[in-house]
């Protein structure tokens, strides 16, 4: 475009707005003149940050690598009825015999409510988890808080607010210790990593040692249970048939649930076969205690720095010139 009075074109130049930018070097002049003010004002969340992570206690993890004994089994009665119902039937039942990982089956109830309440109450670990103050590690004993559990007497004395009750429910329990516990299992290789985190170095190998032996435990009387169950039908059904087809077929899931029984009763090690056993850990797992005073640190300071650009803007009601800082 070209103006009227004048052979020369005319530019349209846009002067940049003043509050279209950030005005980098005035908010690092604003910095740098407050900056004793800043370290200052930043060295409380430092200490805090340093004190804090002093009070918290150290947590140990121990970890146990497990591999699967048997990936599938064909398990219980409806895997039977399932191989019988096509030659004719089974009592009107038509079912299908249903491969279950027991694997996966392992982890589930490793994990459950039920076996982890059942396995705090088994063995005793009420007052440590919930009236334990700290760990001596000198002593290697647990120190126990005597507003919460009366030792001499032996008698929960924790006050607590409806509906919890003075010992801890189940619900506490499994609550409380299944964030102890971890159970990871590799898509790859199959194996099974169990770990347990604790303020005690030692209570924490022990109780892995005592989950692997527990879980093993409690899928072979499982198995068991349903094996014996199966043999008393199918030596019942086989007395009552006269068909020679069906009387095979009985025979050879008899013989199926005679061998599982025998390997039940043989293998302890019967869901889970250890391969790398927990060891007491020397070093604790958690809190990295440098990372929460950097962390708390740098973010108070980004706090303060924020609080004194504010105040000195509210105060100046502009950004200081170069080479001009009004004192705030």
């Amino acid at each position: 475009m070209t103006d009227p009075t004048s052979n020369t074109p005319t530019a349209h130049v846009h002067a940049p707005a003043p509050d279209d930018y950030i005005d980098l070097a005035g908010l690092w002049r604003i910095v740098w003149s407050e900056k004793i003010r800043i370290v200052l004002l930043t060295l409380p969340f430092a200490v805090m940050a340093v004190v804090g992570s002093l009070l918290l206690p150290n947590i140990y993890r121990a970890q146990a690598v497990l591999a699967p004994v048997a990936e599938q089994q064909p398990r219980g009665l409806s895997s039977l009825l399932g191989r019988v119902a096509p030659l004719g039937g089974l009592a009107g039942l038509e079912l299908n015999a249903i491969a279950i990982d027991k694997t996966t089956l392992a982890i589930e109830v490793l994990q459950s409510r039920q076996f982890l309440t059942d396995f705090v109450r088994r063995h005793e670990l009420l007052v440590p988890l919930f009236a334990a103050d700290k760990w001596d590690a000198n002593g290697k004993r647990w120190i126990i808080d005597p507003s919460i559990y009366d030792v001499a007497k032996q008698k929960w004395i924790r006050k607590v607010s409806p509906p919890r009750t003075t010992q801890p429910s189940d619900w506490e329990v499994f609550k409380e210790f299944s964030e102890m516990v971890s159970v990871e299992q590799d898509v790859d290789t199959r194996l099974v990593r169990l770990a347990v985190e604790s303020r005690s170095p030692i209570a924490a190998k022990e109780w892995v040692d005592l989950l692997v032996r527990d879980i093993n435990e409690r899928m072979r009387s499982q198995d068991l249970s349903e094996s014996r169950q199966s043999v008393q039908f199918l030596e019942r059904r086989f007395q009552e048939t006269q068909l020679t087809e069906m009387r095979l077929t009985l025979s050879e899931l008899l013989e199926q649930q005679l061998r599982t029984i025998m390997l039940a009763e043989a293998r302890q090690e019967y869901a889970f076969r250890t391969v790398d056993p927990p060891v007491v850990p020397e070093e604790k797992s958690r809190p990295a205690r440098s990372i929460i005073c950097i962390a708390v640190t740098l973010f108070g300071g980004l706090c303060v720095t924020v609080f004194v650009v504010m105040r000195y803007l509210r105060i100046h009601g502009k950004m200081p010139a170069s080479g001009k800082l009004g004192a705030v």
